[in-house]
């Protein structure tokens, strides 16, 4: 016999014949005499008043042969040998067939396989969860293959002191108690026992031995007489006073108003482990009668809601956007509940009487979409005024304990909405935002005051100019860059450089309403008395800031663009006979400078924009912008321009293709004697 904590596997399996269901153990193995002993004689049982192993009349070894074709198999390792037998039903006890014997290493232990039925295989899987539902040394291997996910491993067993309970969500045995004997579990039929199953729908098993009660001798049911009712009566008696126990253990945790409130969400929750909760709501329905060790608020208890203790003390107030049904629940909404106030992000609270600035007021609306201002109650002046009122609020008799209770309730209140909000009164407008309101007010003043600007790009020296209102220009949300007449040439070359690196699809005027979007720019100028208004648009910026503010991610591409540009030029006046790859055969000195050379302007070609190095450097010039981009092969093109001017006399007589140097043998050593470096 196995060891009781050996695991045994169950494994359903299906193969070319069918689905097979095998129960394996890895425990002694049975030898010749033991498999004849056992599935040999009728009634003939090893388990007899044993809890640690099942079984008592011998039958259930034998079941297989009433099923199906009434046949199994059992391979069984027993001592270095391993046995392969086929059992089916004789007409007068089971016949039993040796298949093979043969030496084995294997560790000893035994598998009997019995084939199933198809159209049994569902019958067959919820029997095995039934049966085999409180046993914690299983292993069910297969079943998820074949799609009966609600058997797996993924459960926990707990033994109480007179229950058990399984934690494996969604495949609960029975919702209402019932009782396992040993290991397995049977439903109770109260009305057979003359009982009520009110109040017992709670889905935990009666922990029994076997012979505590009376079953069937198949096994499949409880016997009801009376001293099985007398068990189960008793049991659930004591298993009702084990689950308060273990529940008033649990709320003598709770301490503060969030413990409490916290504990009513999950009021019916019994936490078994860490992750693990058992409802126990017949139990414990009236809370009344829970004790709670540690909290101080017992006699409050009764009037404790998540949504009237902040309305005891605070009243609040919503500024900004109002609430409406499409609000989410995200936590800047806030819910009119006390542990709703711990997930705010935009509360504010006061330590003393509200005085509204409507500065700080605009301030927070530019933080917050909504915001709240939570404001003590008047009566909270007065201790015993407050307890009075908020007694009479819930009809509750003001004693002495009550009051003590309501006034600490107060305080705790309090602490935990400063806690959770910011100090309304503490709160400092920064300068910057002071300054930004007095520059949208000054807006909103000059408005309607027109303005006469040229875009940037009209650059003719006519005096025609465009009008365009402050209001009007206010709804431009691109960048303005903005100049006087005197400017001009800087404004003319932001815009042109702009547009040649970026393209002018997002160039606009007031007249392109597509750009209006904010990756628009417009570049204006205007007389110097118009420059106190544009600055008073937030989006605007003076011309000298264009590089900085849109140039700098591209600088080292315009930098790189102007380098390649002077390199191509200086490579290009070096004289075709140096840059010639059959120059090789000359000097090889010069053939490698020279490829250095065009390896080098081949990586800054692929990264380069193509325009006029002469254009970009003057616009660049025009906006103060020094260009130092170091091309890494310098040296070796300087040195090549240095030997271009050296030989130019001499390869200035040569009337030929630099080209035949490869093939006139003449040239070349000549080239080799003349050539000066």
């Amino acid at each position: 016999m196995a060891k009781v904590n050996d695991p045994i596997v169950v494994r359903l399996n299906r193969d070319v014949t069918g689905p097979t269901l095998s129960f394996i153990d890895v425990g002694t193995g049975m030898s010749p005499e033991i498999i004849e002993e056992v599935y040999g004689i009728i009634f003939e049982s090893t388990k007899r008043d044993n809890n640690d192993a099942l079984g008592a009349y011998g039958i259930g070894s034998k079941t297989p042969l009433a099923y199906g074709n009434g046949s199994f198999f059992v391979t069984t390792r027993v001592n270095g040998i391993e046995y392969g037998y086929s059992i089916y039903a004789g007409q007068i006890s089971p016949e039993i067939d040796l298949m093979y014997e043969k030496p084995t290493t294997e560790h000893n232990g035994t598998e009997v396989k019995v084939p199933i039925i198809e159209k049994d295989l569902s019958m067959f899987t919820q029997e095995i969860n039934r049966q085999l539902y409180y046993f914690d040394n299983i292993i069910f291997e297969g079943f998820h293959e074949l799609g009966f996910k609600n058997i797996n491993n993924k459960y926990t067993i707990y033994h109480g002191k007179e229950f058990i309970y399984r934690t494996d969500e969604g495949n609960s045995l029975d919702p209402n108690i019932h009782i396992c004997i040993g290991r397995v579990a049977y439903p109770i039929n109260y009305t057979s026992l003359g009982l009520s199953s009110y109040g017992l729908n709670i889905p935990i098993a009666i922990k029994a031995n076997i012979g505590d009660v009376d079953v069937t001798m198949n096994r499949e049911a409880l016997e009801y007489n009376e001293s099985t009712r007398d068990f189960i009566i008793k049991k659930i008696d004591l298993i009702k006073k084990e689950l308060m126990s273990m529940y008033e253990k649990q709320c003598s945790k709770i301490q503060t108003v969030e413990d409490y409130l916290i504990h009513l969400s999950g009021k019916s929750l019994l936490k078994i482990r860490k992750k693990d909760v058992l409802n126990i709501t017949p139990i414990i329905y009236n809370q009344t009668k829970v004790k709670f060790a540690n909290f101080k608020y017992d006699l409050l208890r009764p009037i404790l809601d998540n949504t009237k203790i902040i309305e005891c003390f605070y009243f609040y107030r919503t500024y900004g956007q109002r609430s409406s049904k499409y609000d989410d629940e995200s936590n800047e909404v806030y819910k009119d509940t006390y542990l709703g106030v711990k997930k705010l992000v935009n509360g504010y609270s006061l330590q003393k009487d509200f005085v509204r600035k409507l500065i700080k007021q605009s301030y927070l609306a530019s933080k917050h979409k909504r915001f709240y201002v939570f404001i003590k109650q008047p009566y909270t002046h007065d201790m015993d005024f407050m307890a009075e009122t908020i007694a009479k609020k819930f009809g509750t008799t003001l004693t002495d304990e009550v009051k003590k209770e309501i006034i600490a309730l107060y305080h705790e209140t309090v602490s935990y909405v400063e806690s959770y909000t910011m100090n309304y009164d503490s709160i400092i407008v920064p300068q910057a935002f002071i300054d930004l309101k007095k520059q949208k007010n000054k807006l909103k003043e000059y408005s309607k005051k027109i303005l006469k600007v040229k875009y940037g790009n009209d650059f003719t020296g006519k005096r025609n100019y465009d009008t365009i209102s402050i209001e009007k220009l206010s709804l431009f949300h691109g960048k303005i860059f903005y100049g006087t007449n005197d400017e001009n040439d800087k404004i003319k070359s932001s815009h042109t450089i702009f547009k040649t690196v970026f393209g002018d699809k997002h160039i606009a005027n007031i007249y392109d309403s597509k750009k209006t979007n904010k990756r628009g720019i417009m570049f204006l100028r205007t007389n110097p008395s118009n420059l106190k208004y544009i600055k008073l648009l937030r989006n605007s910026y003076h011309i000298d800031l264009f590089p900085v503010m849109m140039l700098r991610r591209k600088f080292t591409t315009l930098t790189e663009s102007i380098t390649i540009a002077r390199i191509k030029q200086q490579y290009s006046d070096i004289d075709e006979y140096l840059r010639h790859k059959s120059f090789e055969k000359i000097d090889t000195e010069i053939a490698k400078a020279n490829q250095t050379v065009v390896i080098e302007m081949e990586k800054l070609n692929k990264k380069v924009v193509d325009f006029s190095r002469i254009r970009i450097e003057k616009l660049l010039s025009d906006l103060r912008m020094t260009i130092d981009s170091d091309f890494p092969a310098q040296k070796e093109i300087d040195y090549l321009t240095n030997i271009s001017k050296k030989n130019q006399p001499f390869f200035s007589l040569f009337n030929f293709n630099a080209d035949n140097i490869r093939h006139n043998n003449t040239v070349q050593e000549l080239l080799k004697k003349v050539l000066i470096k």
